[in-house]
């Protein structure tokens, strides 16, 4: 991934955010209509751009005109959909030299609309006026209008949508305006997803979830399964109304195919990609750990070490945990992202106690929110045993996640959701962290295939999360052997420049399909696993 890509990056977070908010606020504070007319600033949209000029070099490889929608985006709030957005978006744009144009929700509450354009002009993002970010409709129709509007001056060639964006585009209004134009979907979700959690919950919490047991709620699953059950049976007939499907992970590709039973020349495996700059120094920082500090279970207090000159540079992590009166010696187990009870938090609280008794100079450090921010918070400031070696640091910015990867050694991901690819394990892995995680969804057929990527244990074993977290505790040396192969992998598979280059592929040979009416994705997979 490029330094210049990177930098644009920053200035798409810097730019999205304080002067984007600035420019609302300043619109509705001058006595005029805040809300900008939609036309006049999509006119001029990539406007020199090649793909508007009709320029056709290699066919395959010529600059495209691209219509992007998602619900939100990462000015938003932070999140997997957002930021996959703003990578795609920003890849396809600035490293493959298309014309991206992104349809999006209001970025305030006030739900005015304006237009931002990157440096370059190759990205334009449209944040729609009379929209919300909680709500996909009436964004799916505000964002198909300014698409046709678009589209009558300056022709698309592919539409990418993540998740359900895009699906107002399928009504018979604008189906004869996308009958020759390739529409792919990324799903992040989809209801057997939602489907298969309920399942999963039930089959923990078979009482009802906290709410529910505290109401004495009789049957407490059945309502929400069988309409869960029923969405389920209405969305099958309608993804196959969808023409083509990108999966993120092998068991999002799998449940596609043999749930919503698509036929396999219309479904497409990509795998999410990130940024690996914030973490390509890790691994080399972790090394240096490894070497200057190695692991023990033996710490019985902080200050019992002093630190060489020039290590700091070497083991930044000594700093940082220093900070928190861990000594760079000390195994420290970490959780983050949204910890609530769905996520499994409610078991890692009901373990925690256990954990820090069986490994008394064991650390955790909490990142994250929701309910089981503040429980957890709570324990580190209750009486029981241990409980001072919890630290709770609350929600992170991304660069502050980033020194928090560096600072642990172990992950754990206790989540009963059924997963498609979660973002905070793949970052833990790129920074060379263990990660422990339950079976579900793509979390063994992705990230975790086997022992020697990390550790795994089935919502069916009781203890499963003390038993995968004492395997490796038993044996620390394991920690970075397996931290190592993890970060390799990762690297290999999770970038955002794989990423970037196999949308960059699909997208054309999608458009080449729609132009002869036929495809051979026979031969496109076979082209793609060889590469």
């Amino acid at each position: 991934f490029s330094w210049s890509m990177r930098i644009r990056q920053h200035l798409l977070t810097v730019l999205f955010t304080a002067p984007c908010i600035f420019l609302i606020f300043s619109l509705a504070g001058n006595g005029k209509s805040s809300s900008l007319h939609l036309a006049s600033v999509m006119d001029t949209a990539c406007r020199n751009h090649p793909a508007l000029k009709g320029a056709h070099l290699d066919p395959s490889r010529r600059p495209l005109h691209i219509a992007a929608f998602t619900r939100c985006w990462t000015a938003h709030a932070p999140g997997g959909m957002q930021q996959h957005a703003e990578n795609i978006y920003s890849y396809l744009a600035h490293e493959s030299g298309h014309c991206v144009e992104v349809f999006t929700t209001s970025l305030n509450v006030g739900r005015d609309g304006f237009t931002w354009r990157g440096l370059e002009g190759n990205l334009t993002v449209h944040f729609l006026s009379g929209t919300e970010i909680l709500s996909y409709f009436p964004f799916v129709d505000v964002a198909a209008e300014a698409f046709a509007a678009i589209h009558k001056s300056h022709p698309f060639d592919v539409v990418h949508s993540e998740s359900l964006s895009s699906q107002a585009l399928h009504i018979p209004s604008y189906a004869r305006i996308v009958e020759h134009i390739p529409i792919a979907y990324t799903w992040h979700g989809y209801s057997y997803e939602a489907y298969r959690s309920l399942l999963n919950m039930a089959f923990v919490y078979p009482q009802g979830n906290e709410i529910q047991r505290k109401n004495h709620v009789k049957d407490p699953w059945e309502e929400s399964i069988l309409a869960a059950s029923q969405h389920l049976l209405a969305q099958i007939p309608e993804f196959h109304q969808y023409p083509y499907h990108i999966a993120i992970s092998e068991q999002s590709a799998e449940d596609l195919l043999e749930v919503y039973h698509l036929p396999q020349h219309r479904v497409q495996l990509i795998h999410n990609g990130l940024d690996l700059v914030p973490s390509a120094h890790r691994m080399p920082e972790r090394e240096a750990c490894w070497r200057i500090y190695p692991l023990s279970l033996e710490i019985q207090s902080t200050g019992a070490y002093q630190e060489a000159a020039g290590d700091t540079n070497l083991c930044r992590r000594a700093a940082w945990r220093k900070q928190l009166g861990i000594d760079p010696r000390a195994v420290v187990l970490g959780v983050a992202g949204r910890l609530s009870e769905q996520k499994g938090f409610g078991q890692f609280l009901a373990a925690l106690p256990k954990l820090l008794e069986t490994w008394p100079t064991l650390h955790v450090i909490v990142a994250g929110q929701s309910e089981y921010l503040d429980r957890l918070a709570d324990f580190s400031h209750s009486n029981v045993a241990g409980s001072l070696r919890v630290h709770v640091l609350g929600t992170l910015s991304q660069s502050e996640m980033s020194h928090f990867y560096a600072g642990i050694d172990l992950l754990v991901n206790p989540t009963l959701y059924y997963q498609g690819l979660d973002m905070v394990m793949q970052e833990a892995m790129l920074s060379g962290v263990v990660v422990i995680a339950t079976t579900e969804g793509s979390i063994t057929k992705t990230l975790i295939p086997d022992n020697t990527y990390g550790m795994s244990y089935p919502l069916s074993e009781k203890d499963g999360m003390i038993r995968a977290i004492g395997s490796i505790l038993q044996d620390i040396g394991q920690i970075p052997v397996i931290g190592r192969k993890a970060s390799q992998a990762a690297t290999k598979k999770f970038s955002m420049r794989r990423m970037g280059e196999k949308y960059d592929e699909y997208l054309h040979y999608l458009i080449e399909c729609t132009k002869k009416k036929t495809c051979d994705h026979e031969r496109f997979q076979a082209q793609v696993d060889m590469e």
